[in-house]
């Protein structure tokens, strides 16, 4: 994913990516409810899968982390429920996710 760069807005929920060699924004995902806000995301060097960790705010917090192929595919999730994270990182070798 060199020369790509994944935005996440924390008012909107959106998520925007970026080639930044040719400084155009190639996609763009708008959440339907602005109660989401993206909290954190990682790539995977090694599956290329983008991991975003989503929250929604209405009378408890709840937590979404689903893991992307693509924008507008969805192969895993992970199970987080109400958990704050504070950061995703992988291992070196991009085999493990750290929470």
């Amino acid at each position: 994913m060199s020369g790509t760069l994944c935005i996440g807005d924390s008012h909107n929920g959106s998520l925007s990516l970026w080639d930044i060699n040719a400084k155009a924004m190639t996609a763009n995902i708008c959440v339907k409810d602005r109660e989401f806000c993206v909290e954190n995301l990682v790539w995977n060097k090694l599956s290329g899968e983008l991991v975003v960790h989503w929250t929604y705010r209405s009378d408890k917090r709840y937590t979404i982390a689903p893991v992307l192929a693509s924008f507008d595919r969805i192969v895993d999730e992970l199970p987080l429920f109400t958990e704050k994270l504070y950061f995703l990182k992988f291992n070196a070798t991009h085999e493990q996710l750290g929470m």
